[in-house]
């Protein structure tokens, strides 16, 4: 293999990697903000549990 096909090669990869690390990164994103939207409403259950 040429060396100019191997760095394309690695290129690809990289590239697949920080796809990868972006579509995961989304998906944290998703569920933290869903988890702090949990936690902002649960003093409001609370005091609603309260009455």
């Amino acid at each position: 293999m040429s060396d100019e096909f191997e760095k394309i090669i690695a290129a690809k990869d990289l590239n697949v990697e920080i796809a990868t690390t972006n579509i995961k990164n989304v998906l944290n994103n998703f569920y933290h903000l869903a988890h702090l939207n949990q936690s902002q409403n649960q003093p409001q259950d609370q005091k609603i549990n309260s009455i």
